[in-house]
């Protein structure tokens, strides 16, 4: 009674090629949009060899490549079932897009969760295996944190907002490979200087930020910095803005600046240091006082 009892699986792709004779049809631009658990639970019984033969489940195939309609009926079908707004944009044609100028320079983008694992248990995916592997969530909220500077305080305070269907195309309207590797690049290294900071938090003895940042010890206070414990998104912001006026900086030293410039403008604003770092790091006040200065000095 599986047949009747299962709600089956409905699919949407961009063309769909029927082989009568074997009673085949090969899909291209596939995606999932109902049935994704009913698919998994199956795959595994098959690859623990405990799927029964005679079970049989209704499949639908929907061919259509329009954006819009996509999103739609993948909204529709799932109308009982909360999915993150991220889920949306897997079909997108920018995203799309994405994805193959990023596999020219080394990198996937999984444009749904898990897909590069996923393939891997299904097909040869050897020529993908020294890529970096980055999913769609991250490269959308640091490529905006980085490079719009208006949605920047967003990317932290409301990362799943900037997947909203009625935002997302103006939010990625300008990305490109380049923008989304340079994003990566930088939030790998901010993050390695934020571990920096929280080791010699933890241990007042560890000197490694301090000596980073080339102040003395006994100059050093911890406090000044408290700001980057969630101060990520807000430091990719200020190093993306003090690189595009200083191409010539290094990413030390356009991190180095960018900490210097943040802790020198919450220590100068009383509003500001009576927040607590991890309210203030998602003020879009903060953001555009940051921004702000640093037009100001270029």
């Amino acid at each position: 009674m599986f047949y009747f009892y299962n709600n089956g699986i409905t699919l949407i792709c961009d063309k769909a090629k029927n082989s009568p004779g074997n009673g085949a049809i090969a899909l291209s631009g596939v995606s999932i949009v109902n049935g994704a658990q009913t698919v998994n639970s199956l795959a595994s019984l098959a690859k623990n060899d405990s799927l029964d033969e005679n079970v049989d489940i209704l499949i639908r195939i929907i061919q259509i490549k329009e954006y819009e309609q996509r999103a739609k009926i993948t909204e529709y079908l799932n109308s009982q079932t909360p999915i993150k707004e991220s889920y949306f944009i897997a079909n997108n044609s920018i995203i799309r897009k994405l994805q193959e100028d990023l596999f020219e320079k080394a990198y996937y983008l999984e444009r749904q969760i898990n897909e590069y694992e996923y393939k891997c248990q299904y097909q040869d995916m050897t020529k993908f295996e020294n890529y970096h592997i980055l999913p769609v969530e991250n490269a959308v909220q640091h490529y905006v944190g980085a490079y719009v500077n208006n949605k920047a305080a967003q990317a932290k305070s409301g990362k799943s907002v900037l997947f909203d269907q009625n935002n997302i195309e103006e939010n990625i309207k300008d990305i490109s490979a380049e923008k989304v590797i340079m994003s990566d690049v930088l939030y790998a290294k901010i993050s390695s200087i934020i571990t920096l900071y929280r080791k010699n938090r933890r241990n007042p003895n560890n000197s490694e930020f301090s000596d980073y940042l080339g102040i003395d010890k006994s100059n050093y206070i911890s406090d000044l910095y408290s700001f980057l414990n969630t101060g990520d998104i807000l430091l990719l912001n200020s190093v993306t803005n003090i690189k595009r006026n200083k191409p010539s900086l290094t990413i030390d030293e356009s991190i180095k600046e960018s900490i210097d410039l943040i802790r020198d403008i919450i220590s100068s604003d009383e509003q500001f240091k009576d927040q607590a770092p991890a309210t203030l790091t998602k003020s879009n006040r903060l953001f555009e006082s940051v921004q702000n200065s640093i037009n100001k000095q270029h």
